[in-house]
This record gives C-alpha cells, sequence and structure tokens, in this order.
C-alpha cells in the first residue's frame, strides 16, 4: 500500500530519477528531445508530456514506485502526450483566451493613437475614451486571467491524473470521477502542488544565477531543458503518488 507523502516519500520523489543505472543517458535523450522544440514545433513538448504520463501509470496502474522509463515506445508517448496536451489545452482555454485578449486590448489603443495623431502630433481627442477604455478593460480581462489560472493549476492535477490512470482524454473531464480523489486525498495533492510550486521556483532561480554569468550563459537553453525534464520527473511524481493514495483512500473507506 502506498503511504502519504511524508518526509522519506518526498525525498523519494526528489532523488529517484537519479537511482536508476540509466538516469545519464534517460536525461541525455529528454535534453535532446527538449533542445528539437526550438526548431520543431509542439511534438517534442508532447513527447515529454507522454513521458511524464508513463512515469505517472507506472504509481497509478502498476501500484509501483517512481522510475524512470525508456525512451523505446514513441508510439505510446506520444499517445498519451497528445491526450494530456489536449486537456491541458482545453482546461486553460479560457486563461489564454483573458489574457491573450487583456493584453490585445491593451496594445491596440496605442497602435490605434499612432495612426490618428493629427498634424500637431496628438492624438485625436474622440479617441482619449477608447484609449481609457481599452486600457481599464484590457488590465481587467489579465488580471482575472490570471486569477482564474490559480484554481484550474489547483485542480488539474487530479484531473489530468485521472486521464492517464484511464488512458482516456475524456476521462479528465469526468468531474465527479476525479473530485472523489481529489476530496479523498485533498492534503497529499495541496502537498504536491506545493512541492511543484516550490522546485519551479527553485528552478528559475538556478537558471537566473546562470542567466548572470558570463560564461555559463551559454548553456542556458541546455540547462534549461535539464531542469524542465528533471521538473517534469518529480511532478509526475508527486501527483501519480497523489492520486494513487487517493483511490487507496476511497476503496478502504466502508459504504454507508
Amino acid at each position: 500500500m502506498s503511504t502519504n507523502i511524508s518526509l522519506d516519500g518526498t525525498q523519494a520523489i526528489f532523488t529517484y530519477a537519479f537511482k536508476d543505472p540509466r538516469w545519464k543517458m534517460k536525461f541525455f535523450i529528454g535534453t535532446l528531445i527538449g533542445l528539437l522544440g526550438y526548431i520543431v514545433p509542439v511534438l517534442p513538448g508532447i513527447l515529454l508530456l507522454g513521458y511524464g504520463a508513463t512515469i505517472m501509470r507506472q504509481i497509478i496502474v502498476d501500484n509501483a514506485g517512481p522510475s524512470l522509463p525508456e525512451w523505446d515506445d514513441w508510439g505510446t508517448l506520444f499517445s498519451r502526450g497528445i491526450k494530456m496536451f489536449g486537456a491541458m489545452f482545453i482546461y486553460f482555454l479560457p486563461v489564454t483566451i483573458l489574457v491573450v485578449g487583456g493584453y490585445v486590448l491593451m496594445m491596440f489603443p496605442m497602435f490605434a493613437t499612432v495612426f490618428s495623431e493629427n498634424r500637431y502630433g496628438t492624438p485625436s481627442s474622440n479617441l482619449v475614451g477608447f484609449q481609457v477604455l481599452g486600457m481599464f478593460g484590457g488590465m481587467s480581462m489579465f488580471f482575472i486571467g490570471m486569477f482564474l489560472s490559480l484554481p484550474i493549476s489547483l485542480f488539474l492535477p487530479p484531473a489530468i491524473a485521472h486521464g492517464v490512470a484511464k488512458d482516456s482524454f475524456a476521462a479528465a473531464f469526468r468531474i465527479k470521477e476525479w473530485w472523489k480523489v481529489l476530496r479523498a486525498n485533498l492534503g497529499g495533492f495541496f502537498t504536491a502542488f506545493v512541492l511543484i510550486g516550490g522546485i519551479y521556483f527553485i528552478l528559475i532561480f538556478i537558471a537566473q544565477m546562470v542567466y548572470m554569468t558570463i560564461i555559463l550563459c551559454f548553456l542556458l537553453p541546455i540547462l534549461l531543458n535539464v531542469l524542465m525534464i528533471y521538473m517534469s520527473m518529480v511532478s509526475a511524481a508527486a501527483v501519480g503518488e497523489a492520486y494513487r493514495r487517493g483511490v487507496e483512500k476511497l476503496t478502504s473507506t466502508p459504504v454507508s
């Protein structure tokens, strides 16, 4: 039986990747795929998502500890990755529309001013109100979108894990099913969320330090890929453990 993400469990989630005898080669392949993303759009990211989904399935479905799978079953990696990508895209679509729309609405009055200046170089008076309205409306949309991203980020892990567990794109949107798992192990999912957020800020700090170093900054694209791959491994393991524990609590709870 799995246990909650305790101190020992947390340490295992952070270190399991380096216990694989072939971890250097697996990191190397993942880094190459990540670097390929600078040339080929979308596909490398889908493969990396599929790799994370495979780590998750080992924990949830196979009831095994976190480990690094081989980079060999490319069809399965793509299939799992495209399902994760599609679910994440749809869940964050409202945020994307609000943030991008707000940004465009804020910028549009500035461009409109340039093309509507009179001969004295000042904007037409009838555009002043439009500028104010555009800036206010755009900022409002932008901040609403950013605010909305927080609850979506909290609910996305159990939804994605449910889709991975069922190997189904549609399962990620069967809210009643994954909501039960989330409620059963709310503390575990919150711990996973904190772990993911914490390691994200640590890795960003490391990247900033490297960026400020003249010599090492040339290695920043490679380092960023290594750090992001490591973060995806930790995230997949943390969410997988939280989901598995939630399922175990549901099945062990007597039906009233």
